[in-house]
């Protein structure tokens, strides 16, 4: 197992501010991992926590420093593709928990259904918006959860909220697939 350090990432404050304020039309874009010039970021939303770091498939350890008010980013600069990898977050209770991450997910409501649903024309609703269970094969194992869609085309934000976070107006935010 290597432990790769991390360079401090430089994020946008603005899109920080917004999602901390619950107001960033697109988690995704600060959230989950991206690959860039300066090699592979992760950036996750853990409020409660001591400490971060990301698993990746190959078994290399990435550290996430605190950025603030609960969001913990690093960037590997000598990773160079994407990976599958798992949080593993350090609470006060001393243990190191293992979690995915709900935002290396892609949308799963497709383009199709979102033309058929703006033109009024999508006969089976049902099958892509609410919650549904899915599963997701990778190299780290199996990922089972529920998805969510909703169609709310004047909404400036939409949570997931539950017992899973303690009942959270934050920690979950949805992306906004459309047009504001």
């Amino acid at each position: 197992m290597t432990i790769i350090p991390t360079m401090p990432l430089v994020q946008d404050e603005s899109a920080i501010d917004a999602f901390l304020e619950a107001r960033h039309s697109q988690p995704h874009d600060l959230l989950g991992h991206h690959l860039g010039p300066g090699g592979l970021t992760v950036t996750a939303y853990r409020p409660l926590a001591r400490s971060v770091r990301a698993r990746l498939q190959d078994g290399t350890l990435l550290d996430l420093p605190h950025v603030r008010g609960g969001i913990w980013s690093g960037t590997a600069a000598d990773v160079t593709a994407t990976s599958d990898y798992r949080l593993l977050v350090a609470y006060d209770d001393g243990v190191e928990h293992e979690q995915d991450d709900p935002y290396r997910f892609a949308p799963t409501l497709g383009e199709i259904d979102r033309h058929l649903i703006n033109e009024g024309r999508h006969e089976q609703l049902w099958t892509v918006l609410g919650s549904h269970v899915r599963s997701y094969g990778g190299p780290l194992g199996t990922v089972s959860g529920v998805s969510f869609a909703v169609w709310a085309p004047r909404a400036s934000a939409v949570h997931v909220i539950g017992d899973f976070n303690e009942w959270s107006g934050i920690t979950h935010p949805m992306r906004l697939l459309g047009k504001l």
